[in-house]
């Protein structure tokens, strides 16, 4: 509920945010202006990466290391999955 600031009037901060005057107190705000270099740095690792493939042993068609081949149907030496 706002708090009145003199008789009778509400802050500024309850006029323009109503319900949420205390969810904008509440902000992140940084404290020290993070450089290119340091912000480089950081996302080094946030890069696309290639899935790992290998080849299947019965068609040799390349597929996702653990899954079923979507050439043959094949995984692990055993039909599981009839192929199109």
């Amino acid at each position: 509920m706002p708090r009145a600031v003199n008789a009778g009037q509400v802050s500024w901060r309850w006029q323009c945010f109503g319900p949420f005057a205390k969810e904008v107190d509440d902000m992140a705000v940084q404290q020290h202006k993070v450089s290119k270099t340091r912000k480089r740095l950081r996302r080094t690792h946030f890069k696309l990466e290639a899935p790992g493939l290998v080849q299947c042993p019965q068609c040799g068609e390349y597929k996702l290391s653990h899954h079923v081949c979507r050439n043959c149907g094949y995984y692990k030496d055993r039909v599981v999955v009839q192929a199109r």
